[in-house]
């Protein structure tokens, strides 16, 4: 029997990140019903894509307090998805916002949850995942007890991103109620030193204590300008408030 699969696509100023393409690759894989969730404020253009890409019925909410990404509301949104989909495995992207938003939806729907995770196999319904732990140096294999909704969040830069596939666009209607938060996000401000996000990077050039000097930063970025790469610091230069931390 095969299984009902979720994907979170995630956005930001109304474009897909990477990953979002490659949570379509992780879904394909269990080669269950794969559905795609995209919210945003204007989710139309965004949900045509990740169908032309794999993202199977694609799930298309719009509205205005889905512009930033506030994992309340988020995850109020797509609890009603569940509710109505009733996926057995739902796949969101191990980011900074992708970690707060599955395990708020994985405690609110009282399912199972492996964060971070860098395979995943299916057989039939049974689901069984592997991630790193204790630093990486251990490699686990874990299945969810059945009758639970599984929730994982897939390591970026682990798997291919999704380039083909056909699928279909619903576009879902959400009661206004539930797009009311006790917190609300008034303003995104992104990093201006920061052109390329660390988590979809393929190459970063870091920075470290041993430049000797916040002076010596511009050299760093210079290199990683050049080579097209992420610009990464390690924590101790960004806890002496060399550079933000962002990088």
């Amino acid at each position: 029997m095969s299984i009902k699969v979720l994907a979170i696509a995630e956005q930001k100023n109304g474009k897909l990140s990477n990953v979002s393409y490659e949570l379509l690759t992780v879904a394909a894989a269990t080669e269950g019903e794969l559905m795609t969730a995209c919210l945003a404020e204007a989710a139309d253009n965004l949900a045509a894509d990740l169908a032309s890409k794999g993202g199977g019925k694609v799930l298309a909410v719009s509205n205005q307090a889905l512009k930033y990404c506030n994992d309340e509301i988020y995850a109020r949104v797509l609890t009603e998805l569940i509710k109505k989909y009733q996926p057995q495995l739902v796949i969101g992207a191990a980011t900074f916002f992708g970690k707060a938003l599955i395990a708020r939806l994985a405690a609110m729907n009282n399912g199972a949850m492996a964060s971070d995770i860098t395979g995943l196999e299916a057989d039939g319904d049974k689901i069984t995942i592997t991630r790193p732990a204790y630093g990486g140096n251990v490699i686990v294999n874990l299945s969810c007890k059945e009758g639970k909704i599984f929730f994982v969040t897939v390591r970026p830069k682990v798997f291919n991103e999704s380039t083909g596939g056909d699928g279909e666009v619903a576009v879902e209607t959400v009661d206004d109620s539930i797009f009311q938060a006790k917190t609300n996000v008034k303003e995104s401000v992104a990093d201006s030193g920061q052109s390329i996000n660390l988590t979809e990077a393929d190459i970063i050039v870091a920075a470290g204590r041993g430049i000797r000097g916040e002076e010596n930063l511009p050299i760093i970025k210079k290199l990683a300008d050049s080579l097209g790469a992420g610009f990464g610091a390690s924590r101790a230069i960004v806890d002496a408030g060399w550079i933000a931390y962002s990088h």
